[in-house]
């Protein structure tokens, strides 16, 4: 009788996991219930939130003198963890750009998080799934229902009005 209990709660289980049920990752949903690896340094309580729930902290703050918009066009450095500590892309010594910070090119989180950043800052993100890559997650390295954290350097910024802002040395 045991055994039989136990062989229909697995079966069970394996059927309400296949139905609907939140994912392994559903644990990395909210940030603000997340518990980070230490080394990332994500402090919650000291980031600010934007309306759409990007949270960000500068932990450099450029000399710049263009704050970025969405639509300009930007030059980045940036590392992407899951909350675990997992390194997923890093672009070290690759500068990402120049793109226009729009939907087209990149996830929500960054349209949302990046704005007001100028040449030099060192921002870091946590970006919720429905503004990164949602339920779906990214091929076989961000699983689905999972937050993201970025640390992104701007190297330079090309506000939309044109004016070209000096690039910063690296």
């Amino acid at each position: 009788m045991l055994r039989r209990l136990a062989v229909v709660m697995v079966a069970a289980a394996g059927f309400v996991a296949c139905n609907g049920t939140p994912t392994a990752s559903s644990k990395w949903s909210d940030p603000t219930t997340i518990q980070y690896y230490p080394g990332l340094h994500v402090d919650i309580s000291r980031m600010t939130k934007t309306a759409s729930g990007v949270f960000y902290r500068d932990s450099i703050i450029g000399t710049g003198t263009a704050a970025i918009r969405p639509g300009d066009q930007v030059v980045v450095h940036y590392t992407l963890w899951l909350p675990d500590g997992t390194l997923i892309d890093n672009n070290q010594g690759q500068a990402l750009g120049p793109f226009a910070l729009t939907n087209a090119n990149v996830i929500q989180g960054w349209v949302d998080g990046l704005p007001g950043a100028v040449q030099g800052t060192t921002r870091q993100l946590v970006i919720p799934p429905p503004l990164a890559y949602g339920s779906v997650g990214s091929g076989t390295t961000i699983p689905g229902n999972a937050s993201l954290v970025f640390l992104v350097t701007v190297d330079r910024v090309i506000p939309a009005s044109g004016d070209v802002v000096a690039t910063q040395g690296r």
